[in-house]
């Protein structure tokens, strides 16, 4: 059998035993080599890959990935045309809060990095006016995310309820927030909600679903 240790106390600095012929008393150990390398410490290594030593899904996997999902359960409009607007959300109906948190009503912040999974649907509808367009984008830490933006269109006068429903995936590190923002050049253009209706009992419409899920816990 051949046993190797370190015996230095640290990372950095140690020498290497190697003991053979079996497990013996301490005498029959030896020294075969030593060495001195210009490795990083811990606690060098921590402010680099902080995630990767505070998070638990670094070490866990898959039982340990996140999720969240919201909604809101009341109308939502713009105050006026072609201003942008961040979404707000009423309702936390699933989600892991030692991974995923809803901070200020609207911003989904990650708690662990990893790739996630973002999608929405809305419920949109138009109360009359001219032909008008809305468009949905992401921001992440508050800057606008490229190629994150959708436009819908619609028709002059009213329309019923028009799903609109998008997906985009994130890489995203420990503390950042993803946010979901529209703007309309009509205010007759809203997100609507509905409520539990029977004949048959059925569940409430929110006016948004939003579900945040990670899919992996490398950040790259």
């Amino acid at each position: 059998d051949i046993i190797v240790y370190n015996s230095g106390n640290s990372i950095k600095n140690g020498t290497i035993i190697v003991q053979t012929g079996g497990i013996v008393s301490a005498s029959g150990f030896k020294t075969r080599d030593s060495y001195v390398l210009n490795t990083p410490s811990i606690s060098t290594i921590q402010s680099e890959y902080t995630n990767r030593f505070d998070d638990p899904s670094y070490y866990y996997g898959g039982g340990q990935l996140g999720h969240g999902a919201f909604s809101n359960s009341g109308t939502i409009t713009a105050t006026s045309g072609n201003i942008a607007y961040a979404i707000p959300y009423t309702n936390t109906d699933d989600i892991n809060p030692d991974v995923v948190q809803l901070v200020n009503d609207s911003q989904i912040k990650v708690l662990v990095g990893g790739v996630y999974s973002l999608t929405w649907s809305i419920q949109f509808a138009k109360t009359g006016g001219l032909a008008a367009s809305s468009t949905v984008w992401v921001k992440k830490n508050g800057v606008n995310l490229d190629r994150s933006a959708t436009d819908k269109g619609f028709s002059s006068g009213s329309s019923s309820a028009e799903l609109f429903t998008v997906n985009i995936v994130a890489t995203l590190q420990k503390n950042d927030y993803l946010e979901i923002w529209w703007s309309t050049t009509d205010t007759n253009v809203q997100m609507i909600a509905t409520g539990v209706r029977t004949a048959p009992v059925r569940p409430a419409v929110p006016s948004i679903i939003t579900t945040i899920v990670q899919v992996s816990n490398f950040t790259g």
